[in-house]
């Protein structure tokens, strides 16, 4: 959120800017006098008040129009500060020399009405487009512009909570908000802006999943907690009143029964199973792909996407396999965390781990003729290997999901070049060797970055087990066994990061 000092820095170099502009006594100040004096006091503050709102849209005029070129002016501060003195100066000369009473016309039998003489004072400043000079000088000066970052950060930092209250319906489990609306969503601003939310860290718990909600209205008051899994709830009151309470501690918190896995068990799987027992797996590409397309066509998040596909890129990346894979992976992720209205696959609970584990088999696959069989089959092996990483990595840590989602696409590219199991082996072991360690610190426009970073990492190490080239055990925490390495992994993620998740939240909620 913007900080007390930084609205008072506002606050004040706003002030003399109205100060500088308005205080000269030039024409239009000798009319007010003039005014107050022939027709009353009443006459000379409506005529005052025209020239202070033409003042205003000049001001917001330079202000809009200066906020679209922000990067120059911030690259450009010195010579911008120095051309904005230089205005002041000539303004300060001008103004001295200049003589107001020359304005001063002869005095009027006929009052008007108080809009004649609010409008003709309007428009008298109006008429001196100069005064948007001034304004540029004195932003400049000032530096009273700024990049418009506060405010996307104070509004989305809460908008799912304001969201929540207004439209949620927890029988919709993780899809609580999809009955959301453009006037919703604005709704849910006025919510932030009335300062009716506030977020702070629990403090003095264990769970890593820690949800709880206190609610007033007049004078009713509520309390929820949801604890252990996203859709959990453990505790709710009412006024005082225990509706619902649930014995739940982080030190018995029991994972889902599951099959032991091993990366064997997963490849031997995808490669053999009957095609018309996985087939599914197509809807997830259909989805993913549409979501893609969607965000080239608009403007979601960062455009990383849309940039990815763009003539200044491919002279850098080349209009390759490569950069298809990076443009329609982050473009789907693009289109998600802007809230676009469409729906993605998820794995294990993540739609972004759901998009990294689909697009950069999928695009590879179509890019070089693959049948619809070898498609299958390396999607299946890419979903599968991040649902067994993610089995002893737990729900949640402080572990970047990218890292897990893209081994498994790093698999299901390696198999689709023509990678053996040793080879789909290495893979999984450069990918570990590199990515071990990008943190997570929530969902939101820039994980696009981490998706990309990702998959470019999935798609180096495929290369390098292709060339059976791979990290080896000497090397950090890579072991000779590949289930061993990934288990490495998980126990870095689920217990080594735990110092850094709970730094990661004091940062965020920090803020």
């Amino acid at each position: 959120m913007i900080e007390i000092r930084t609205i008072f820095d506002i606050l004040w170099k706003g002030f003399i800017i109205g100060v500088v502009v308005s205080a000269p006594l030039g024409p239009v100040g000798v009319l007010c006098i003039q005014r107050t004096l022939n027709k009353g006091r009443w006459y000379g503050f409506i005529t005052g008040l025209g020239a202070s709102l033409s003042d205003i849209a000049y001001a917001l005029l330079t202000g809009y129009g200066m906020s679209f070129v922000f990067d120059y002016v911030n690259k450009n501060i010195f010579y911008l500060q120095l051309f904005g003195s230089i205005m002041l100066l000539a303004f300060g000369i001008y103004t001295f020399r200049s003589n107001p009473v020359q304005s001063i016309r002869p005095v009027s039998t006929n009052k008007g009405s108080y809009f004649h003489n609010f409008i003709t004072a309007f428009a008298v400043t109006l008429s001196n487009p100069l005064i948007i000079f001034l304004f540029i000088g004195l932003f400049a000066r000032f530096a009273f512009v700024s990049e418009g970052v506060l405010v996307f950060e104070a509004v989305t930092g809460y908008l799912a909570i304001a969201l929540g209250a207004l439209i949620g319906k927890s029988e919709y489990q993780l899809e609580v908000l999809k009955d959301s609306t453009p006037d919703v969503v604005e709704e849910g601003k006025r919510f932030i802006e009335e300062k009716r939310i506030h977020i702070s860290l629990k403090e003095n718990i264990e769970e890593k999943l820690y949800i709880e909600v206190c609610c007033e209205v007049g004078d009713d008051k509520a309390t929820a907690v949801i604890a252990g899994g996203h859709t959990t709830f453990i505790y709710i009151e009412r006024n005082g009143e225990v509706l619902f309470q649930k014995q739940h501690t982080a030190s018995c918190e029991k994972e889902e029964e599951c099959l032991e896995l091993t990366l064997r068990k997963v490849y031997d799987f995808a490669l053999n199973t009957p095609l018309d027992e996985i087939s599914f797996i197509l809807e997830t590409a259909r989805l993913n792909k549409a979501a893609a397309e969607r965000s080239f066509e608009g403007n979601y998040g960062h455009g990383l996407g849309k940039m990815l596909r763009g003539t200044y890129e491919h002279k850098v990346m080349g209009d390759s396999v490569f950069s298809h894979i990076l443009s329609y992976t982050s473009g789907a992720c693009d289109a998600r965390m802007a809230g676009a209205m469409i729906p993605v696959m998820s794995n294990s609970g993540s739609g972004n781990q759901g998009i990294s584990a689909t697009l950069p088999v999928l695009v590879f696959a179509e890019e070089n003729d693959k049948s619809e069989e070898e498609l299958i089959r390396a999607l299946m092996l890419s979903h599968l290997t991040v649902i067994y990483i993610k089995q002893s990595l737990g729900r949640l840590s402080a572990l970047c999901g990218c890292v897990v989602a893209a081994t498994g696409s790093s698999c299901g590219i390696t198999w689709l070049m023509g990678g053996t199991y040793d080879q789909v082996a290495y893979a999984v072991q450069n990918m570990i060797a590199n990515l071990t360690g990008m943190i997570c610190d929530g969902a939101k426009p820039s994980c696009a970055l981490k998706v990309t970073t990702g998959v470019s990492t999935a798609v180096l190490s495929a290369i390098m087990a292709m060339e059976n080239r791979c990290v080896t055990s000497v090397e950090g925490i890579i072991d000779e066994d590949v289930d061993q390495s990934i288990r490495n992994l998980t126990k870095i993620g689920s217990k080594g990061m735990n110092e850094t998740d709970k730094l990661v939240l004091e940062i965020m909620t920090g803020k």
